[in-house]
């Protein structure tokens, strides 16, 4: 089904079958502000924008869109299909900045005479940046394809924003993509970068569910100490939890009092075992016991120890069992 794009520019359009659908009786309605849904592509499958040289190719993907363009707007699911453009040809010695952009059209809303759904490649103008979406009209960003002066290859960024279905866990590849606006409690995202499932507070993203981390490296000795194992878990929370020993390779060391003054480093843990305030720890080698400090820097120092017992390079392994929330 062929159609004339109004903006006046490429547009690859859609069969009946795959017209948008017009999901407005799904959603409550109320006010301009997306009625609760997040216009964006479904995630499925990576990147929906590609290219091959001067050959931009779009792969087949689905998304919601909504612009607040007034308080009776409703919420439309679509489906695009694959399809290519040919990138216009660059300028001598100027950089130009096009965008490909998913656009649903519907009538009642904007007065052009189609439901349907298409692909736009809207071409930019030559060294004055990239260029504007239609506001008044149900689009969503896609890709930003640049070409430099004379360049005969551009580079694509696949920038879509990635959605869910209404009430859904909302993707995103790091925490910046999270939304800022229409916040609610009770509100889900999930950080891809981290691995982590977020729930916002009504004031703040809070962290639900992480994938598990293993640490059992990273970690460096103190002047006087050799490093020996460490066997640590990271968990929502966060939480870490584990085991680090560590032998004597120094003198001989005996406090009368049990009071070590002033703290003695024994070890540094890596970063991703920082503790969010400055954390305390039980040790012991089987014959001795005491306490460590765990500094928000990742520092573990003995602080006291039995005062009936010498920590030597004979001893066996110094343990010392971490179990504090994490920085991060």
């Amino acid at each position: 089904m062929a159609a004339t794009d109004p903006l006046g520019v490429a547009s690859a359009s859609l069969d009946p079958s795959e017209w948008c659908r017009n999901m407005s009786n799904f959603f409550p309605q109320g006010g301009t502000n997306a009625w609760g849904a997040r216009s964006g592509i479904h995630p499925g499958g990576g990147d929906r924008v590609t290219n091959t040289g001067m050959t931009v190719n779009v792969l087949d993907y689905k998304g919601i869109v909504h612009a607040p363009i007034t308080s009776t707007v409703g919420v439309k699911l679509f489906y695009g299909t694959a399809q290519a453009f040919v990138v216009p040809t660059a300028h001598a010695s100027l950089t130009r900045v096009d965008k490909v952009y998913a656009r649903v059209w519907d009538t009642d809303i904007d007065g052009d005479g189609l439901y349907k759904a298409d692909t736009v490649y809207l071409t930019g103008t030559a060294g004055s940046g990239a260029p504007s979406l239609p506001a008044s009209k149900l689009v969503v960003q896609m890709a930003t394809i640049t070409l430099t002066g004379g360049s005969t290859s551009p580079t694509v960024v696949y920038d879509a924003p990635m959605s869910s279905l209404h009430s859904g866990i909302l993707p995103g590849r790091t925490a910046s993509e999270f939304p800022t606006l229409g916040l609610y409690e009770g509100m889900y995202a999930d950080d891809a970068a981290l691995n982590k499932l977020m729930r916002y507070s009504g004031s703040a993203w809070e962290e639900i569910a992480r994938v598990p981390t293993v640490v059992t490296g990273g970690y460096t000795a103190a002047t006087g100490w050799s490093t020996s194992a460490l066997s640590a878990v990271v968990t929502t929370g966060p939480i870490v939890t584990g085991v680090l020993s560590m032998n004597r390779t120094g003198g001989d060391l005996t406090y009368a009092s049990g009071n070590v003054s002033p703290d003695l480093a024994v070890a540094t843990l890596p970063a991703s075992l920082f503790p969010l305030s400055t954390a305390y720890a039980s040790c012991g080698n089987g014959d001795g016991f005491g306490e460590c400090s765990i500094s928000t820097a990742g520092v573990v120092s003995l602080r006291s120890w039995a005062p009936t017992n010498s920590l030597t390079s004979a001893n066996a392994a110094l343990r010392i069992v971490l179990s504090y929330r994490a920085a991060a």
